[in-house]
């Protein structure tokens, strides 16, 4: 079928295609990062947005990180259960608590945030700042067009 793509759609249809390939690679690294601190990807994934964030609802999660509200409930009854975050009440909504990062949680986001840090450190040495800051520029674009052709929820 990509064959049959004028040039610039089969250019467009293999740079899709490298990002997924791309995107398995990060998730493999994220996976190794957040597995030396006995965490699951999702888990460390809402971590890190309650790091970027602070306290949120499930609901405000899964709208920022574009997921299913009960992907990130079930991931949030999980890290509760362990410890690395709690629920408290949210004085704008009388039923939507606040999810709210606990210091053993702050602590292993910062462990998997060392361990990620040094992973992405060591494999930006491979290419230009320029280039890295284009490619940067140009999935911006391609993600807000195609979001513009098929708007989210």
């Amino acid at each position: 079928m990509v064959d049959k793509l004028p040039p610039r759609a089969q250019s467009f249809a293999s740079l899709m295609t490298r990002i997924r390939i791309a995107s398995k690679a990060v998730v493999r690294v994220a996976d190794v990062c957040a597995a030396e601190r006995d965490l699951s990807n999702a888990e460390m994934t809402l971590l890190s947005a309650l790091s970027a964030v602070g306290d949120a609802t499930v609901p405000d999660v899964a709208r920022l990180r574009k997921l299913k509200r009960q992907s990130i409930q079930a991931t949030a009854d999980r890290l509760v259960e362990r410890g690395f975050i709690k629920m408290v009440k949210n004085p704008s909504h009388a039923k939507s608590m606040l999810m709210r990062t606990t210091k053993q949680g702050k602590a292993a986001q910062r462990r998997v945030d060392q361990v990620a840090a040094k992973s992405m450190a060591e494999a930006a040495k491979s290419f230009k700042k320029a280039d890295l800051d284009q490619a940067v520029k140009l999935l911006d674009d391609i993600a807000a067009k195609l979001e513009s052709q098929h708007p989210s929820e």
